[in-house]
């Protein structure tokens, strides 16, 4: 059931994706260098990478000072740019979804409070708060406010480039141009289509991206418990509700509706599942070992058997089936709760929640008036 680790995972694999992280750490030493210390990050895909290029610094570092230092500098920002709107009955496209992200971003960096900014806002305070989901890094920090001057890092995954390319055409619609892209390219490239190409290698060769090849990204739309912990949640019937009644986002027929759940099985700690998450952090921090340190004495081996470890410690779970990822998600909720959201999933483990009618037009009340306490 869950033999696709084995070709996944492999020896080679984690070479690749571990050397990714060590070239994502070095960008972001240049960038920092060069006054870039806010991120924003908007995928789970490339979560992982960022996770792991602070390890690769702390590894590096000269003192903990200096990588207190390092660490402390970056500001982050879990925006999540997901186009996925479930069964929402919405007149909409890819695009319009990551415009919608993008408008959010402008309005933001711009210190221009607009319906989209509260929307999310809220979006991240009331849903962040019914779900108990830590939300810290869901809104730009007072740091992050103060220093949007400076510009800032986006660094996402690339596989077919149609994602960051509706990225790139709407930073330039809203005018956003001191941004510096840091892209982890699937399959070293080869998934990329013509038509998305040229957009990407024009942002390399302006000077504002950095690409890094990687053989396979395994941590891209998969389970909480392959990716580090992380899942992504959607809100498809809050986002028709928003479209239908908010002004601005029907005349600009912009809507969307998420938030990023940065370690979505903490309440599985101490079991064979959470485990397996474990395990797949390792396996990368091994890795980064092997390219920092030699440490390659029986590499191959130890891979290997962790992977196997992984394999029988998931028993009747099937890690590829997205019912997996919503069975682990609603184990961590109450009953009340599940008795009134639906809860599906998508073929990419996107959550997706359909709140009830009267929350809904609770929630949009509350945000009209700006009050989330």
């Amino acid at each position: 059931m869950n033999d696709q680790l084995f070709d996944l995972l492999t020896p080679e694999n984690i070479l690749s994706y571990s050397e990714a992280c060590i070239d994502m750490c070095d960008s972001l030493i240049d960038l920092q260098k060069n006054g870039y210390r806010n991120l924003v990050i908007p995928s789970r895909g490339v979560y992982p990478f960022y996770y792991h290029s602070n390890s690769v610094y702390y590894a590096l570092r000269s003192s903990f000072i200096d990588y207190h230092q390092f660490a402390r500098q970056q500001k982050v920002w879990l925006l999540p740019f997901t186009s996925d709107w479930g069964d929402a009955q919405i007149d909409t496209s890819s695009f319009q979804s990551r415009r919608f992200w993008v408008k959010i971003l402008h309005d933001v960096l711009n210190r221009q409070p607009s319906p989209f900014t509260y929307y999310y806002q809220g979006v991240a305070k009331l849903l962040g708060r019914r779900y108990a989901i830590n939300t810290d890094n869901a809104l730009p920090s007072a740091d992050f406010l103060d220093n949007i001057q400076a510009g800032f890092i986006f660094m996402d995954t690339v596989v077919s480039g149609r994602a960051i390319t509706e990225i790139i055409s709407s930073f330039q619609e809203f005018n956003l141009t001191n941004y510096f892209l840091i892209l982890i390219m699937d399959e070293a490239g080869a998934k990329l289509e013509p038509e998305y190409s040229a957009a990407i290698y024009r942002e390399q060769a302006a000077g504002r991206a950095k690409l890094i090849f990687v053989k396979k990204i395994f941590t891209e739309d998969a389970s909480p418990l392959l990716n580090s912990g992380i899942s992504s949640i959607v809100f498809p019937s809050l986002m028709e509700d928003a479209l239908n009644q908010v002004a601005e986002f029907k005349h600009n027929n912009l809507t969307g509706g998420g938030l990023w759940f940065i370690n979505a099985v903490t309440h599985l700690y101490g079991t064979e599942l959470n485990g397996i998450k474990g395990i797949g952090l390792q396996l990368v921090e091994q890795g980064i070992r092997y390219h920092l340190r030699d440490d390659t004495d029986h590499f191959d081996e130890r891979i290997n058997d962790h992977v196997q470890v992984m394999h029988d410690s998931a028993k009747t779970i099937n890690l590829f089936d997205e019912q997996s990822t919503r069975q682990i998600f609603e184990s961590r909720l109450p009953e009340k709760l599940l008795s009134y959201d639906s809860i599906d999933v998508s073929s990419s483990h996107v959550l997706r929640i359909n709140l009830p009618g009267t929350y809904r037009q609770s929630f949009l009340k509350i945000v009209n008036k700006k009050k989330y306490n």
